[in-house]
């Protein structure tokens, strides 16, 4: 049984679901779209609404929010690869998204503390809307 991230978003892992703490995540590389032959494909969704992430996300991190996530989690698994990495503002809908992804099969990660963590951390925030999945279920270059 899955069970719910307390009130204050602390995450439980579902079947399939893990959270990750950001220094592990940082350590896999700068570039999220960074070939590794144990994370060939590996992408970084932040879930939050499309005004939160333009405000600042973590470079490189494509927008899908929440809301699509269940109606696109066929497609996003079979387009990013086993490895997906989620994040959203505390962590809290990320790992949401994480459960829904890995019941699709993929290997979900949900960052832990979301980008309020990672900036906390003094990692670099990127402000904007880019990039987008393409068709190809890549950031367009």
């Amino acid at each position: 049984m899955t069970a719910l991230p307390d009130a204050n978003g602390a995450g439980r892992e579902g079947p399939g679901a893990r959270e990750i703490a950001i220094e592990e995540y940082a350590a896999r590389g700068a570039e999220p779209f960074a070939a590794r032959e144990d994370e060939p494909t590996a992408l970084l969704l932040d879930v939050r609404a499309p005004d939160e992430y333009a405000e600042g996300h973590i470079p490189g991190a494509v927008n899908v929010p929440l809301e699509e996530v269940a109606e696109r989690a066929a497609e996003l698994t079979a387009r990013t690869g086993p490895v997906v990495y989620l994040v959203c503002r505390s962590g809290r809908r990320s790992l949401t998204a994480a459960r829904l992804l890995a019941e699709h099969g993929a290997d979900a990660r949900s960052l832990r503390g979301g980008t309020l963590a990672w900036a906390e951390a003094g990692r670099p925030l990127a402000t904007g809307r880019e990039p987008e999945i393409g068709a190809e279920g890549r950031s367009p270059s």
